[in-house]
């Protein structure tokens, strides 16, 4: 999303006050309450704060996904090794669902080697590169965030639910050592559901970063996947 200089004074200050009022932030900001709430409804969407009772806290351990061009030079290594493991499970004709993490997309160029693949994907850049390597894919459209530029949303979903997978490549924000998915946004939450609900084979795709890290939405259990890679 695109942030407003009130929604950066916002954070600013819970950042500082860890938790505050809604009658408090509107008097400091020299705004109304309601636009402070349309504000929190926002950013909370994104994963920065919660909302409470009247007000709202901080997320501090549990921030919101890091901007795509970050995602994509982090763990590279490892992710490529889990996208070359996980390309093993994939043959000639298949429907595969990729969600929009970077993972994920590390599989694009282990897919050029297939053919009559079909790939829906709720990441525009993921399915640019699907494109340009020659693979038919889809993107579902929806509601764009723009820190993980993906799709989101009601619309997304249903674009999701008019396909049936072979198989549904996913990953997370954290894996718990309990072994709970977990992910910093509802809304990818919802995606991912959706594309494994889809699926007749469901795979975890998670580097090492991942491990011992939890946040505010459950996804999954561990348990829940036919494949768990991990490296």
């Amino acid at each position: 999303m695109f942030y407003s200089e009130r929604q950066e004074q916002l954070l600013s200050l819970l950042k500082k006050e860890k938790s505050m009022r809604v009658s408090t932030i509107a008097s400091k900001l020299f705004t109304s309450e309601s636009t402070v709430r349309r504000d929190l409804t926002a950013l909370e969407r994104e994963g920065l704060l919660h909302r409470t009772f009247g007000g709202a806290v901080i997320c501090e351990t549990e921030r919101a996904d890091e901007p795509l061009m970050i995602r994509n030079t982090k763990n590279t290594k490892a992710k490529s090794e889990i996208a070359k493991r996980a390309a093993k499970l994939v043959h000639d004709g298949m429907v595969l669902f990729l969600d929009s993490s970077s993972t994920a997309a590390h599989l694009v160029p282990h897919l050029t080697r297939f053919h009559d693949l079909t790939v829906i994907t709720n990441s525009p850049a993921t399915s640019i590169a699907l494109g340009e390597c020659g693979i038919r894919n889809f993107c579902t459209g929806g509601e764009l965030s723009s820190r993980s530029v993906s799709f989101v949303g009601g619309y997304a979903q249903d674009f999701i639910r008019g396909f049936n997978a072979d198989i549904a490549f996913i990953s997370c924000r954290g894996l718990s050592e309990d072994g709970l998915l977990t992910e910093s946004n509802v809304e990818f939450v919802h995606i991912k559901k959706q594309m494994l609900k889809n699926a007749k084979r469901k795979v975890f795709l998670c580097d090492q970063s991942k491990i011992d890290r939890s946040y505010p939405h459950r996804l999954a259990t561990k348990d829940e996947f036919d494949d768990v890679i991990i490296e």
